[in-house]
């Protein structure tokens, strides 16, 4: 049953890992950079939450063209009163996404070894 464990902490470290790398990318809508287009079509890019604000893509030569004249994400500045990372939060400066990556893996490893001396 060990086994059972160790699958259960690589999935749940994987599911970590892939929120934290790709909730920027899915909060900006970069996806859509693989719709096809025609050449003179514009649409919005980026994000409007916090300080961000959003710019324009346009298409040239039937190709997505990089987000132009947005307010991009930046790290957080604290005590400034701003959503300068644009992820909804003000101010949250107790600890950068890696570090929250890192608690939450120590306590999976924790909970494998719960779960393996309780026989599963």
């Amino acid at each position: 049953m060990p086994k059972i464990s160790l699958i259960l902490t690589a999935f749940c470290t994987i599911l970590a890992l892939f929120s934290v790398t790709f909730s920027s990318v899915l909060a900006q809508n970069e996806w859509l950079s693989l719709v096809p287009c025609k050449t003179g079509d514009t649409r919005p890019c980026g994000s409007n939450v916090g300080a961000c604000e959003p710019g324009t893509r346009i298409c040239v030569n039937e190709e997505w063209s990089e987000c132009n004249g947005g307010i991009e994400p930046i790290p957080e500045v604290c005590d400034d009163g701003l959503d300068n990372d644009c992820d909804g939060l003000v101010d949250e400066c107790v600890g950068s996404p890696w570090i929250i990556l890192v608690l939450i893996g120590v306590f999976l490893f924790g909970l494998m070894l719960f779960l393996i001396k309780m026989g599963f």
